[in-house]
C-alpha cells in the first residue's frame, strides 16, 4: 500500500440551486479531468495546509449521481483524488487531473486508480437525479458533467488516503530477442503509467544473458507527460 499524505479534502453540496462552479469530464482515454472555477480554487489555496505540497485534493460531492460498471458489477462513486493540472482547457477554470477513484460496491468501499480502471468513457452510468442537479454535454468521446454545487469552505482540512496501486506497468519481465530494427510494438514493450507528478525515480535492474553485453533503450512518454 502506498499512503498519500497531506491531502487537502474538499467538499461541495450538489443542489439545483446551487451555482455552476465544478464540472468532470470523462473522456475516451485515460485522460479524465475536474475543473473548478478559479475564485473558488483562490479560497481553497487560502485555505489550504502548507503541508499540502504536491497540490492533491480528495474530492467530496455528497451525490455524484455516477456509477462505474466494472466487470459487469454497478459501482456507486464515492469520491475522487485529483491533482492540479499545469495545462487549464478553460480561461475560467482551474484544471485537475483524476488519478483515483472511491468506489461503493457490494457495502465495500475502496480506492482504484486508472491504470486499474483502464478507459472508463463507456462505462459510466448516470443515476436517477443528475439531470435536475447537473448540465450533461455528451460528445462522441467525453462527458462534461457540469455540477450545480455550494462549496462548503473549511480551515486547512487534511487526511491520509493509502492506495494499492499507485505504480502500474503493464508487462514485468521481457525478453526481446535481437533485432537490427526500433522495437515499436507495444505487444514488446514495457509501458510505466505516471499518476501523480512528479514522476518517481524508477530503478531498473538487467541481467546479462550468458556473460554478454545488452541494450536498455528507454523512451520518454511525451504525450501523456504533456497533459499533466
Amino acid at each position: 500500500m502506498t499512503q498519500l499524505k497531506n491531502i487537502t479534502e474538499l467538499s461541495f453540496n450538489v443542489n439545483n440551486k446551487g451555482r455552476k462552479l465544478i464540472n468532470i469530464l470523462f473522456n475516451n482515454n485515460l485522460n479524465n479531468k475536474v475543473q473548478i472555477k478559479k475564485n473558488i480554487y483562490k479560497r481553497i489555496l487560502n485555505n489550504q495546509s502548507s503541508l499540502n505540497t504536491l497540490g492533491i485534493y480528495n474530492l467530496k460531492l455528497d451525490n455524484f449521481y455516477i456509477s462505474l460498471i466494472i466487470n459487469s458489477k454497478s459501482y456507486l462513486l464515492k469520491e475522487l483524488l485529483i491533482q492540479k493540472s499545469d495545462i487549464n482547457l478553460d480561461a475560467d477554470y482551474q484544471s485537475f487531473n483524476i488519478f483515483a477513484f472511491e468506489l461503493d460496491g457490494d457495502n465495500k468501499v475502496e480506492w482504484k486508480t486508472i491504470p486499474e480502471l483502464g478507459i472508463i468513457f463507456k462505462n459510466v452510468i448516470f443515476n436517477s437525479g443528475i439531470t435536475n442537479n447537473a448540465a450533461i454535454i455528451r460528445k462522441n468521446n467525453s462527458y462534461i458533467i457540469d455540477y450545480y454545487v455550494n462549496y462548503n469552505e473549511t480551515t486547512s482540512s487534511i487526511t491520509n488516503i493509502e492506495i494499492s496501486k499507485m505504480i502500474h506497468i503493464l508487462k514485468n519481465e521481457l525478453v526481446v530477442p535481437y533485432v537490427n530494427k526500433l522495437l515499436n510494438d507495444h505487444s514488446i514493450s514495457i509501458v510505466f503509467y505516471p499518476l501523480i507528478k512528479p514522476m518517481p525515480t524508477l530503478r531498473i535492474n538487467t541481467r546479462l544473458s550468458n556473460g554478454k553485453s545488452q541494450l536498455l533503450y528507454l523512451t520518454i512518454l511525451h504525450q501523456l507527460i504533456s497533459r499533466i
